[in-house]
């Protein structure tokens, strides 16, 4: 084979890898997008229901508010007491990104959590955009 045979053939391989770990990168910072809107709402919701606790009726509005938004329920997000480490984030004091490597996040989330915030990544990451194969 010349090496003019196999310079070619690198750039096609190149050419085909490149469509295919780009359109990755871009799913996943899709879904990281939507996460981050998940999560964000979550928490405003629940500072808000913890901030109406003194008044009993303005209480029960908001549970039922979060009850017809989310059908799982709101997380149980603490309000933080110092945000030493800033970022995105900085509102959640219980759910935090931790690393992003290849089509895999990984997140520090409260045991009580974890399946409230794995449902919402799931999904988040297997309906980033809506493809002829599942991403499931």
């Amino acid at each position: 084979i010349s090496t003019e045979s196999k310079l070619k053939s690198k750039a096609e391989r190149q050419a085909v890898n490149t469509l295919c770990q780009g359109s990755a990168a871009d799913l996943i910072k899709l879904a990281m997008i939507n996460i981050h809107t998940r999560l964000t709402a979550l928490s405003k919701m629940t500072r808000r229901q913890n901030d109406a606790a003194v008044n009993s009726a303005a209480q029960q509005t908001l549970e039922k508010e979060v009850e017809t938004g989310l059908e799982a329920g709101a997380l149980n997000f603490r309000r933080p007491r110092s945000n030493p480490g800033g970022g995105l984030y900085k509102q959640l004091d219980d759910v935090r990104p931790v690393l992003q490597v290849h089509d895999e996040l990984v997140f520090e989330v409260r045991v009580q959590d974890i399946p409230r915030v794995a449902a919402i990544v799931k999904e988040c990451m297997e309906g980033a955009v809506v493809l002829n194969v599942p991403l499931s």
